[in-house]
């Protein structure tokens, strides 16, 4: 049983890529503003600013969440929050998949599946799921897919047993059914791109400028 957030995903590249960015344009700005070319350094230090804006919500902010009462993905645009009664499945494709009680199919950005293998295999799955609705039978009531989907150590097969578990928890009393029930909730991240865009034509303006 979950009881407090965990962190199932997170890119350590963004860090690193992050840092040393960051480092470069600190920097190409001082050796600007050292040399007198003022327009430029503000300009340097606006577009540094700029990227690192890029790396941190593409790379370092996106990760898979997950809380007692729901799985929450954090994408690149925004957070989508499904309680546990309302997941139906995860799965591997070319990245972690997760549907909700609606059909709706929310990616995971910050969990690629690895290896081409298993990307072939998760792809065949998905056709077959396809295959089965055409003829109007669910996929999700094959016999033995609730355990296909629980196997393994991969990141959707990890979800599907924290399903199991809190879901149980709710039954015993030890999580509240209705935050458990609640419904999927989607957070489009507008005014930090808005942020992004506004440092991104700043930068350009002082080049101009510059």
């Amino acid at each position: 049983m979950i009881t407090s957030p965990m962190t199932l995903t997170r890119s350590v590249s963004g860090w690193i890529l992050g840092i040393v960015v960051l480092a470069f344009g600190a920097f190409a700005a001082i050796d600007a503003f050292a040399r007198g070319f003022f327009y430029t350094g503000i300009a340097t230090s606006f577009g540094t600013m700029a990227l690192v804006m890029l790396i941190t919500w593409t790379l370092i902010l996106p990760r898979l969440v997950v809380e007692p009462e729901a799985v929450v993905v954090h994408n690149a645009t925004n957070v989508v929050r499904i309680p546990w009664a309302k997941l139906r499945e995860a799965q591997d494709v070319y990245f972690v998949e997760l549907t909700d009680t609606d059909g709706v199919v929310t990616r995971v950005w910050s969990a690629p599946v690895q290896g081409m293998g298993q990307r072939r295999k998760a792809l065949r799955a998905k056709a077959a799921d396809a295959d089965l609705l055409r003829h109007g039978v669910d996929p999700s009531q094959v016999e033995d897919r609730a355990a296909k989907l629980r196997e393994g150590q991969g990141i959707s097969a990890q979800v599907m047993r924290y399903k199991d578990a809190q879901l149980k928890a709710v039954e015993a009393g030890e999580l509240d059914a209705d935050a458990v029930n609640a419904e999927v909730t989607k957070t489009w991240l507008s005014l930090q791109w808005i942020m992004f865009g506004v440092v991104a034509v700043a930068t350009v303006v002082l080049l101009v400028i510059a």
